[in-house]
This record gives C-alpha cells, sequence and structure tokens, in this order.
C-alpha cells in the first residue's frame, strides 16, 4: 500500500504533517509514503518505506480553485496526478479545500454524476456509533438530486465504515414537515421520500441535529459550512468560557478537580476537530482531507485512517453503487 502525502498545506505546515509522516513510517514499515514538499523541507534522512517528491508550488486558500490547473507543480496537483495514475492507493492533505476538490473533480474525476461531498461526524450516544454529516463545504451550489446522491455516498460510507447496515438518513431543513425550506429543500424531501434504496425518515431541525436518531443527516454545502464553522466556533467559545469559570477561584478549582474525569469525557464526545479528517465522498479515488489546523498526533491518526479506507476499499463499493 501506497499513501501519497502533502505536507505543504495546514496551519503547522511543513513540520507537523513530516514529523508525524516519519513517525507513522516506523510505526507501519509495511505501508510506503510518499511525501510531496519543497525540496528544503525535506533535505533529511528519511525511513527507508518514505519517498521524496518535490514540488514549486503551492495551492494558497485564497487562490480561485479554477486556477488549479496553473499550479501543476503544486503538491495538491501532483498528489491528485499520482491517484489519478495508480501510482498511490490515497492521496492525503490539509492544503486548500476548494484546491482539493477542484483536484478531485478536474484530475482525478468524479465517480458517475456524483458532486463532491465533505462529511463530519458526530458521536450518536444512543447508538454507540458516529453520526454522518455532509456534505459541509464540497459544494456550495448544490441541488436537490445532488442531496439525494450524498444520501447514497452516506449509505455506502455508513454500511462499509461504520457497521450501519440500514443508516437512517435525515434532511437537513427549517422545519419537520415536508413543505418546509426552500424550493431545493422542499424538492429534494420529494426525492428522497421516493427513493426506495435508502432509509429516509424526514426532516431534522437545526435544534435537534446533535440529539436525533438519525446515522446520517444531509444538506447542501453551503448550509453544511455554515453548521460546521458554528458547530466548531460553539465548542471552542464553550470550551474557553468553561475553562475561565473553573479557574476563577477556589471552588471553582475544586469542582474542576473532581469533575476532571466527566469534563475530559465531555470534552472528547463534542470536540467537533477529533476527528480531523474525511475522505472527499464522490471522487474516483481516495483524496483525504486534514483539518487545515490539524497537530502533529491529528496528522499521524489521518494517515492510519487513510490506510483503514483503503483496507475497506470505499472507493470500489461507492464505484459499485454509483449513481
Amino acid at each position: 500500500m501506497k499513501i501519497a502525502i502533502d505536507i505543504t498545506g495546514g496551519d503547522l505546515a511543513p513540520k507537523a504533517p513530516r514529523d508525524a509522516a516519519i513517525k507513522f513510517a516506523k510505526d507501519y514499515p509495511e505501508v510506503e509514503l510518499v511525501l510531496l514538499g519543497y525540496e528544503q523541507d525535506l533535505d533529511m534522512e528519511l525511513p527507508t518505506n518514505i519517498t521524496k517528491h518535490f514540488v514549486t508550488q503551492t495551492v494558497e486558500m485564497c487562490d480561485n480553485p479554477r486556477s488549479l490547473l496553473e499550479k501543476k507543480e503544486s503538491a495538491i496537483y501532483q498528489g491528485s496526478l499520482m491517484l489519478k495514475n495508480k501510482e498511490v492507493d490515497a492521496f492525503a492533505s490539509s492544503g486548500s479545500s476548494g484546491g482539493l476538490v477542484a483536484a478531485g473533480v478536474q484530475v482525478v474525476k468524479r465517480i458517475g454524476k456524483n458532486r463532491p461531498a465533505f462529511p463530519i461526524f458526530f458521536p450518536n450516544h444512543e447508538k454507540g456509533t458516529m453520526r454522518m454529516y455532509l456534505d459541509v463545504g464540497a459544494t456550495a451550489d448544490a441541488q436537490a438530486p445532488h442531496i439525494v446522491n450524498y444520501a447514497h455516498l452516506g449509505k455506502i460510507y455508513a454500511q462499509s465504515m461504520l457497521g450501519i447496515e440500514n443508516p437512517n438518513i435525515k434532511l437537513l431543513n427549517i422545519g419537520a414537515e415536508p413543505s418546509k425550506g426552500n424550493t431545493v429543500y422542499r424538492e429534494a424531501y420529494q426525492l428522497l421520500e421516493q427513493d426506495e434504496n435508502i432509509n429516509f425518515t424526514g426532516n431534522v431541525e437545526g435544534y435537534n441535529v446533535l440529539d436525533t436518531e438519525a446515522d446520517i443527516i444531509v444538506m447542501e454545502g453551503f448550509v453544511g459550512n455554515v453548521l460546521l464553522k458554528t458547530l466548531e466556533g460553539s465548542f471552542d467559545m464553550f470550551k474557553s468560557r468553561l475553562k475561565q469559570m473553573m479557574l476563577k477561584n477556589l471552588k471553582g478549582k475544586l469542582s474542576a478537580l473532581l469533575l476532571k474525569k466527566e469534563l475530559v469525557q465531555f470534552k472528547e464526545d463534542f470536540n467537533p476537530h477529533k476527528i480531523a479528517c474525511a475522505p472527499i465522498l464522490g471522487i474516483d479515488g481516495l483524496m483525504v482531507k486534514i483539518h487545515g489546523s490539524a497537530k502533529e498526533d491529528n496528522y499521524y491518526n489521518a494517515y492510519g485512517e487513510a490506510v483503514r479506507l483503503v483496507e475497506n476499499e470505499l472507493i470500489r463499493k461507492l464505484k459499485a453503487n454509483e449513481l
């Protein structure tokens, strides 16, 4: 198995993705890694199962994704090309989300008519599994049929990676009734309800988005990205405010000490940064997007997740159920 890794993207690049890759290569000598980065950032001795691939350009966060083809010497383009040519089994990057989606569509190509989708995951405590939300930003202008495609992509992922045979699927909307929402969401509701190949159980409102029996919640990417950033910001604000209150006086410090185990568990359960990577679904190759703020341990775990996705043959299963 061979995994291509972009070390040029992310807040802590190149050190965090590179150091995590070195540690991962030592722990898993059976996995070959290809590190894509600038020559000066790879000027060192590396484990024998790591290959260097030098690049001279970077797809910046501010770049128009459509300009990707103008940066063919970037890690995102080169890694995607390797994936397309079957030189690697997966490509992992914490670079520009727009650039990665563009590379997926323009270089690697889509599976059938699917639009790319980013998923995120939160615990489903009632079932002891993870709940999946998609799309959270890959496609901002999706139409109703694309949302139905997301439901199918999510179903295959849930079956393959989460062990949920018949996932409960809901549509994020502004009300529970079928008539709620704009034209896209009303049409999506009708299409999802008519689809006999998925277990669609209706709308879910934002109020219940973290507390519902659904295994998968689908939405178009604009709404999904607002949801993602709201959850991230709310968690960070809550964590910061709670810390301030706990350290304010002796009573707070004693409370924190007594509740240390519970507070740590709460942080683990609702931390949107905990799972710092996800595959870009709908692309004809395994592209793993890593969070831009990922730390070294997040990168290490992301490389392990890429291996797990390859071993579970996710792309083959998605293609077998091509829409």
